[in-house]
């Protein structure tokens, strides 16, 4: 606060000071509506060389005004009500305007999510290798449905003998061999097929050339099977043979162990005329197999008896039967 100056209409209020803007509150009586005149001027009272610097008429009991002045000038202060005789008190204080709100500041944007890159291209296959026979001799590609459906591929040698699923505790196997897709040489299709249960063991295989063509033959405990054989602990086994193909089968060989249901199908080449160059199989498990569970549909089997188990209980498991193909 600087100072406070009686204001009436026959005196002036006088203020010299350094201050370049003033705060000016005017208090005047209740009913009054007095003008404040303010005056530069050298001399006192304000009558020669003098310049009314502004006039704000004020209504109510109190008011401010923001003055800009010059510096080390005199200023005149005045106040009254239509040349009468009102008086006020003048608060005159430096004026220091707040300083303005800090800028809010946005978050920056946010950043767009990468672009996923291009799937990159399949690599072309490599060229089929072949012995002096003519015979596939590179990695072949065997496509599988394992028992909780899943897909996969598996990679075999032509020729080679491999564990599909096999129980120890059990006494269980089921192995395949592979040759190559006479249509496509890189994958791998089913030539032959052995069923082992306990001291019994069936067989069925493809023997020819796709020159030649390709002829299915069983056997059940070294004993060729021509339409059925029946072995011990309860295992059965029937050939059917369709003349014409029925449904694009031309041979089926059915095993049964009670636990385990195997169905093998050799297809007929419509476009060839001639009986297709791989096996078909489906192989369904009634019960669970003692585990552990090994082979290339292991995994598969041990997942899927365990979802099941999950599901719905070991007792209902147990009864549900799980099933796995290979074939083209």
């Amino acid at each position: 606060m600087l100072g406070l100056l009686p204001a009436t209409t026959k005196r002036w209020s006088q203020y010299v000071g350094p201050l370049e803007r003033l705060k000016i509150s005017v208090d005047q009586p209740a009913g009054n509506n007095g003008t404040l005149e303010v005056w530069s001027s050298q001399n006192y009272p304000p009558t020669t060389n003098a310049s009314c610097v502004r006039e704000d008429k004020f209504t109510g009991p109190s008011g401010d005004i923001i003055l800009s002045v010059s510096n080390y000038t005199t200023y005149f202060f005045r106040f009254g009500d239509n040349g009468t005789n009102s008086t006020a008190t003048l608060h005159l204080e430096e004026y220091v305007p707040s300083p303005p709100p800090p800028p809010r500041h946005s978050p920056p944007p946010r950043r767009p999510p990468p672009r996923p890159s291009p799937p990159r291209p399949r690599p072309p296959p490599p060229p089929v290798q072949r012995d002096a026979g003519g015979i596939t001799t590179a990695a072949l590609t065997l496509k599988c449905t394992g028992f909780d459906g899943s897909s996969f591929d598996y990679s075999v040698a032509p020729g080679a003998w491999r564990q599909l699923i096999g129980s120890a505790g059990q006494g269980f196997s089921l192995k395949t061999q592979y040759g190559a897709n006479s249509r496509d040489p890189s994958s791998a299709v089913q030539r032959a097929l052995e069923f082992r249960s306990g001291k019994n063991t069936v067989v069925v295989s493809l023997n020819g050339s796709a020159a030649k063509g390709w002829a299915l033959s069983a056997t059940a405990n070294s004993k060729p099977v021509v339409s059925s054989a029946s072995l011990p602990n309860g295992v059965d086994v029937k050939v059917v043979r369709f003349d014409p193909p029925a449904n694009g089968v031309k041979s089926r060989v059915i095993v049964d162990a009670g636990f385990a249901r195997l169905v093998m199908s050799q297809r007929w080449d419509d476009k060839k005329g001639m009986e297709a160059d791989f096996l078909n199989f489906g192989l369904t498990l009634v019960g669970p197999l003692k585990l552990p569970v090994s082979g290339i549909l292991g995994p598969s089997y041990t997942a899927a008896l365990r979802r099941a188990r999950s599901a719905a209980g070991v007792a209902a498991a147990v009864a549900k039967p799980l099933s796995a193909a290979g074939g083209n």
